[in-house]
Protein backbone atom coordinates (compact mmCIF):
# COMPACT_ATOMS: atom_id res chain seq x y z
CA UNK A 1 0.00 0.00 0.00
CA UNK A 2 2.82 2.36 0.85
CA UNK A 3 4.35 2.37 -2.66
CA UNK A 4 0.96 3.00 -4.23
CA UNK A 5 0.41 5.94 -1.88
CA UNK A 6 3.80 7.39 -2.83
CA UNK A 7 2.94 7.07 -6.51
CA UNK A 8 -0.29 8.94 -5.86
CA UNK A 9 1.51 11.85 -4.21
CA UNK A 10 4.09 12.09 -6.97
CA UNK A 11 1.55 12.02 -9.79
CA UNK A 12 -2.15 12.68 -9.29
CA UNK A 13 -1.74 14.91 -6.24
CA UNK A 14 0.63 17.28 -8.00
CA UNK A 15 -1.32 17.33 -11.24
CA UNK A 16 -4.76 17.71 -9.70
CA UNK A 17 -4.60 19.08 -6.16
CA UNK A 18 -1.70 21.52 -6.27
CA UNK A 19 -3.76 23.62 -8.65
CA UNK A 20 -7.11 23.10 -6.93
CA UNK A 21 -6.04 24.47 -3.54
CA UNK A 22 -6.78 28.17 -3.59
CA UNK A 23 -5.06 31.01 -1.80
CA UNK A 24 -8.39 31.76 -0.11
CA UNK A 25 -8.52 28.25 1.35
CA UNK A 26 -4.95 28.46 2.63
CA UNK A 27 -5.57 31.90 4.16
CA UNK A 28 -8.66 30.60 5.96
CA UNK A 29 -6.71 27.66 7.37
CA UNK A 30 -3.82 29.89 8.46
CA UNK A 31 -6.24 32.25 10.20
CA UNK A 32 -7.68 29.27 12.08
CA UNK A 33 -4.22 28.05 13.12
CA UNK A 34 -3.27 31.52 14.40
CA UNK A 35 -6.33 31.57 16.66
CA UNK A 36 -5.58 28.12 18.06
CA UNK A 37 -1.82 28.65 18.39
CA UNK A 38 -0.98 32.19 19.55
CA UNK A 39 2.62 32.80 18.52
CA UNK A 40 3.77 33.94 21.97
CA UNK A 41 2.66 30.67 23.52
CA UNK A 42 3.35 28.28 20.64
CA UNK A 43 6.45 29.66 18.98
CA UNK A 44 8.05 26.42 17.77
CA UNK A 45 5.76 24.41 15.50
CA UNK A 46 6.10 21.14 13.61
CA UNK A 47 4.19 20.66 10.37
CA UNK A 48 3.68 16.88 10.45
CA UNK A 49 3.64 15.79 6.78
CA UNK A 50 3.95 19.26 5.31
CA UNK A 51 3.47 18.52 1.61
CA UNK A 52 4.75 21.42 -0.47
CA UNK A 53 4.82 23.74 2.53
CA UNK A 54 1.76 25.87 1.95
CA UNK A 55 1.07 26.12 5.70
CA UNK A 56 4.70 26.02 6.87
CA UNK A 57 5.83 28.94 4.72
CA UNK A 58 2.89 31.16 5.66
CA UNK A 59 3.37 30.44 9.37
CA UNK A 60 7.10 31.20 9.14
CA UNK A 61 6.23 34.54 7.56
CA UNK A 62 4.04 35.23 10.61
CA UNK A 63 6.97 34.76 12.99
CA UNK A 64 6.66 31.12 14.04
CA UNK A 65 9.76 28.92 14.09
CA UNK A 66 8.78 26.09 11.78
CA UNK A 67 10.00 22.60 11.07
CA UNK A 68 8.24 20.35 8.61
CA UNK A 69 8.78 17.06 6.85
CA UNK A 70 7.29 14.95 4.11
CA UNK A 71 8.09 11.63 2.43
CA UNK A 72 7.84 13.19 -1.03
CA UNK A 73 11.23 14.65 -1.95
CA UNK A 74 9.81 16.65 -4.86
CA UNK A 75 7.38 18.46 -2.57
CA UNK A 76 10.19 19.34 -0.17
CA UNK A 77 12.42 20.54 -3.03
CA UNK A 78 9.57 22.68 -4.37
CA UNK A 79 9.04 24.27 -0.95
CA UNK A 80 12.76 24.84 -0.41
CA UNK A 81 13.00 26.79 -3.67
CA UNK A 82 10.26 29.14 -2.45
CA UNK A 83 11.95 29.52 0.93
CA UNK A 84 15.31 30.26 -0.70
CA UNK A 85 13.90 32.86 -3.08
CA UNK A 86 12.04 34.57 -0.23
CA UNK A 87 15.06 34.36 2.13
CA UNK A 88 12.95 32.93 4.95
CA UNK A 89 15.27 31.97 7.82
CA UNK A 90 12.97 30.61 10.54
CA UNK A 91 11.92 27.45 8.72
CA UNK A 92 13.47 24.04 8.14
CA UNK A 93 11.87 21.45 5.87
CA UNK A 94 13.25 17.99 5.25
CA UNK A 95 12.56 14.56 3.79
CA UNK A 96 11.31 12.07 6.38
CA UNK A 97 8.95 9.13 6.78
CA UNK A 98 6.16 9.75 9.33
CA UNK A 99 6.64 6.22 10.70
CA UNK A 100 10.29 7.01 11.52
CA UNK A 101 10.05 10.61 12.72
CA UNK A 102 11.50 10.67 16.24
CA UNK A 103 11.88 14.22 17.59
CA UNK A 104 10.23 13.58 20.94
CA UNK A 105 8.85 16.49 22.98
CA UNK A 106 10.61 19.03 20.76
CA UNK A 107 7.75 21.34 19.77
CA UNK A 108 5.35 23.74 21.45
CA UNK A 109 2.72 22.59 18.97
CA UNK A 110 2.27 20.26 16.02
CA UNK A 111 -0.12 20.70 13.12
CA UNK A 112 -1.30 17.73 11.05
CA UNK A 113 -3.66 19.01 8.38
CA UNK A 114 -5.56 17.96 5.29
CA UNK A 115 -5.75 14.23 6.05
CA UNK A 116 -2.01 13.68 6.40
CA UNK A 117 -2.33 10.35 8.23
CA UNK A 118 -4.10 7.09 7.45
CA UNK A 119 -2.55 6.22 4.08
CA UNK A 120 -0.42 3.32 5.28
CA UNK A 121 -1.01 -0.11 6.81
CA UNK A 122 -2.77 -0.23 10.21
CA UNK A 123 0.52 -0.83 12.05
CA UNK A 124 2.27 1.94 10.12
CA UNK A 125 -0.61 4.34 10.77
CA UNK A 126 -0.35 3.53 14.47
CA UNK A 127 3.38 4.32 14.47
CA UNK A 128 2.75 7.58 12.63
CA UNK A 129 0.16 8.58 15.24
CA UNK A 130 2.59 7.80 18.06
CA UNK A 131 5.29 9.90 16.43
CA UNK A 132 2.80 12.72 15.94
CA UNK A 133 1.79 12.71 19.59
CA UNK A 134 5.31 12.28 20.97
CA UNK A 135 6.62 15.30 19.05
CA UNK A 136 4.75 17.71 21.34
CA UNK A 137 6.14 18.97 24.63
CA UNK A 138 4.16 18.37 27.82
CA UNK A 139 1.57 21.14 27.96
CA UNK A 140 1.83 21.62 24.19
CA UNK A 141 -0.93 21.48 21.60
CA UNK A 142 -1.93 19.62 18.43
CA UNK A 143 -4.17 20.92 15.66
CA UNK A 144 -5.36 17.89 13.71
CA UNK A 145 -7.56 17.68 10.62
CA UNK A 146 -9.01 14.72 8.69
CA UNK A 147 -11.97 13.97 6.44
CA UNK A 148 -15.26 13.18 8.18
CA UNK A 149 -16.25 9.57 7.26
CA UNK A 150 -19.96 10.33 7.72
CA UNK A 151 -19.69 13.14 5.17
CA UNK A 152 -17.70 10.89 2.81
CA UNK A 153 -20.35 8.17 2.89
CA UNK A 154 -23.04 10.68 1.89
CA UNK A 155 -21.11 12.76 -0.61
CA UNK A 156 -18.53 10.48 -2.20
CA UNK A 157 -18.21 11.05 -5.95
CA UNK A 158 -17.80 7.49 -7.18
CA UNK A 159 -16.39 8.35 -10.59
CA UNK A 160 -14.83 11.46 -12.06
CA UNK A 161 -13.02 12.07 -15.32
CA UNK A 162 -11.03 15.22 -15.89
CA UNK A 163 -8.71 16.75 -18.48
CA UNK A 164 -5.66 18.30 -16.85
CA UNK A 165 -2.76 20.19 -18.43
CA UNK A 166 0.53 19.64 -16.62
CA UNK A 167 4.11 20.38 -17.74
CA UNK A 168 2.87 21.27 -21.24
CA UNK A 169 1.18 17.91 -21.60
CA UNK A 170 -2.49 16.96 -21.42
CA UNK A 171 -3.70 14.12 -19.24
CA UNK A 172 -7.06 12.47 -18.85
CA UNK A 173 -7.48 11.34 -15.27
CA UNK A 174 -10.10 8.74 -14.38
CA UNK A 175 -10.75 8.52 -10.66
CA UNK A 176 -12.91 5.83 -9.04
CA UNK A 177 -13.77 5.92 -5.34
CA UNK A 178 -15.51 3.50 -3.01
CA UNK A 179 -16.05 3.12 0.72
CA UNK A 180 -14.79 0.00 2.47
CA UNK A 181 -16.15 -0.95 5.87
CA UNK A 182 -14.81 -2.54 9.08
CA UNK A 183 -12.83 -0.36 9.45
CA UNK A 184 -14.07 2.56 7.36
CA UNK A 185 -11.69 3.34 4.53
CA UNK A 186 -11.81 5.19 1.22
CA UNK A 187 -10.39 3.32 -1.77
CA UNK A 188 -9.17 5.39 -4.70
CA UNK A 189 -8.34 3.87 -8.07
CA UNK A 190 -6.72 6.29 -10.51
CA UNK A 191 -5.90 5.95 -14.18
CA UNK A 192 -3.68 8.49 -16.01
CA UNK A 193 -3.72 8.78 -19.79
CA UNK A 194 -1.07 10.98 -21.38
CA UNK A 195 -2.78 12.29 -24.52
CA UNK A 196 0.54 13.15 -26.17
CA UNK A 197 2.26 9.80 -25.74
CA UNK A 198 -0.72 7.53 -25.19
CA UNK A 199 0.94 6.19 -22.06
CA UNK A 200 -1.49 4.77 -19.50
CA UNK A 201 -0.55 4.55 -15.83
CA UNK A 202 -2.64 3.18 -12.99
CA UNK A 203 -2.34 3.46 -9.24
CA UNK A 204 -4.50 3.20 -6.15
CA UNK A 205 -4.44 4.13 -2.51
CA UNK A 206 -6.57 3.40 0.53
CA UNK A 207 -6.96 5.86 3.37
CA UNK A 208 -8.44 5.14 6.79
CA UNK A 209 -11.35 7.39 7.71
CA UNK A 210 -11.45 7.98 11.46
CA UNK A 211 -14.72 8.83 13.21
CA UNK A 212 -14.76 11.44 15.94
CA UNK A 213 -15.40 8.65 18.46
CA UNK A 214 -12.30 6.78 17.28
CA UNK A 215 -10.20 9.93 17.36
CA UNK A 216 -11.31 10.81 20.88
CA UNK A 217 -10.11 7.39 22.01
CA UNK A 218 -6.79 7.68 20.13
CA UNK A 219 -6.06 11.12 21.58
CA UNK A 220 -6.97 10.04 25.11
CA UNK A 221 -4.81 6.90 24.98
CA UNK A 222 -1.86 9.04 23.90
CA UNK A 223 -2.16 11.49 26.80
CA UNK A 224 -4.09 14.33 25.17
CA UNK A 225 -7.23 16.10 26.26
CA UNK A 226 -9.40 17.50 23.49
CA UNK A 227 -10.19 21.18 24.00
CA UNK A 228 -12.23 21.90 20.85
CA UNK A 229 -13.83 20.02 17.99
CA UNK A 230 -14.86 21.58 14.68
CA UNK A 231 -16.40 20.59 11.38
CA UNK A 232 -14.55 23.31 9.47
CA UNK A 233 -11.89 25.96 10.01
CA UNK A 234 -14.58 28.63 10.28
CA UNK A 235 -15.86 27.04 13.47
CA UNK A 236 -18.79 24.85 12.40
CA UNK A 237 -19.80 21.93 14.58
CA UNK A 238 -18.97 18.40 13.47
CA UNK A 239 -21.90 16.84 11.62
CA UNK A 240 -22.54 14.45 8.71
CA UNK A 241 -22.95 17.59 6.56
CA UNK A 242 -19.44 18.87 7.29
CA UNK A 243 -16.48 17.53 5.36
CA UNK A 244 -13.81 17.85 8.04
CA UNK A 245 -13.09 16.74 11.59
CA UNK A 246 -10.73 19.23 13.22
CA UNK A 247 -9.41 18.59 16.71
CA UNK A 248 -7.51 20.97 18.98
CA UNK A 249 -5.97 18.99 21.84
CA UNK A 250 -3.48 19.63 24.65
CA UNK A 251 -0.86 17.24 25.95
CA UNK A 252 -1.31 16.58 29.65
CA UNK A 253 1.67 17.88 31.61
Amino acid sequence: MKNHALKFWSTYYKIRYYKSITKTQTNSEISFIKKQLPVKQYKKILDFVCGFGRHSIELANLGYNIEGFDIDKKSISFAKEIIKKASIKNIKLYFKDSTKFNKKESFDATICLYSSVGFLTPKQNERAFKNLFSSVKNGGRIVFDVMNPEWAKKNLIKYAEKLINHDDESHVIKHRRSILEHPTREKNEIEFINLKTGEVSKTFYIVCLYSIQELRKIFSLNGFTIKKEYGSCIGDKISPNKQRIIIVADKLS
